[in-house]
């Protein structure tokens, strides 16, 4: 058996104190930094894929009509379809406040102050008299490079 001398010496079990959760240690910190910057990357990357794909429609919708326009060469009924579009695009992009009433010349002022080098004042004979004419006969493929190229320069506010 044991001797009672032996038992006598042995001590009572003392349990370490708590650790403490702080300071938190350095790989906490790399892995709370590479959380943070990756819910702002995929905020960013998600609003800039929807924006991408939006985008993308718009441009879609040009190209069908310019296609159509191509095979029946009705400029009036191609032009009505570009000027909703604009308008579309426009909506999407700036408040509905400041699109929304616009027309006529206030409309292409309006195009042509939130656009980069483009010539739509050039454009302004046709959106005026050809528009509302039955049928109109001149060529209006710089129209759609116009426009195009306003979508394209777009950026969400």
């Amino acid at each position: 058996m044991v001797d009672a001398a032996v038992l006598e010496q042995l001590r009572d079990i003392h349990l370490p104190d708590m650790v403490s959760p702080w300071p938190f240690a350095l790989g906490w910190w790399i892995v709370i930094f590479i959380g943070i910057f990756g819910i702002f990357l995929i905020n960013f990357s998600m609003k800039y894929y929807d924006n991408f794909l939006i985008r993308g429609q718009f441009l879609k919708e040009l190209r069908c009509i310019q296609k159509e326009y191509k095979k029946d060469h009705r400029a009036n009924y191609a032009l009505q379809k570009i000027a909703r579009t604009l308008k579309k695009a426009a909506l999407y992009y700036y408040p509905r406040q400041v699109v929304a009433s616009l027309h006529g010349d206030e409309w292409l002022k309006f195009l042509s102050a939130t656009s980069k080098d483009l010539d739509i004042a050039g454009c302004e004979k046709l959106f005026k008299n050809a528009l509302y004419q039955s049928s109109y006969k001149e060529d209006i493929s710089h129209v759609f490079v116009l426009a195009h190229q306003w979508i394209k320069q777009q950026r969400p506010k």
